[in-house]
């Protein structure tokens, strides 16, 4: 069983870091993700590099790294709806086949309602959020095994 690599856990790694003054820097990979972090002397703002292109999100990473399943995260932080009204069936249940373009699920806020599409061909393996729950972002909802 794999377990996924949380917001808390490179926290606390960090933390660990940042209390140690003598180790200057820490790798590791878990399952496809590789973190690198160095500590470095501070440089004047006025002198700063220009930064570097930005590192896709964990999410992305992971599904460019896993070429048989697709992780679907949250958005943004919100309410997870399986359906578009209470009542209705769910966008999706375990073991249904998708397409690219089905919405899969829906993250609703005080002001706007953001569906999510499967963006694969697939079939839904896990089903990780509750319905009517909160979710953070970029929090694991969904597994689909790609089809093929």
């Amino acid at each position: 069983m794999t377990r996924e690599l949380t917001h808390s856990d490179v926290s606390k790694t960090l933390e660990i870091v940042d209390g140690a003054p003598h180790l200057n820097e820490i790798e590791f990979v878990h399952d496809g993700f590789h973190f690198h972090f160095e500590r470095g002397t501070p440089t004047p703002l006025g002198s700063r590099a220009p930064a570097a292109a930005p590192l896709p999100p964990l999410s992305r990473t992971k599904q460019a790294l896993d070429t048989k399943e697709v992780t679907l995260r949250a958005p943004l932080p919100g309410t997870f709806c399986r359906s578009r009204t209470p009542g209705e069936a769910p966008f999706v249940e375990h073991g249904q086949r998708v397409h690219p373009d089905d919405t899969i699920c829906v993250i609703k806020t005080a002001a706007h309602r953001t569906a999510v599409n499967a963006g694969v061909d697939g079939v839904v393996k896990h089903i990780f959020a509750q319905d009517g729950g909160l979710v953070e972002f970029d929090q694991l909802l969904i597994v689909l095994a790609k089809a093929g």
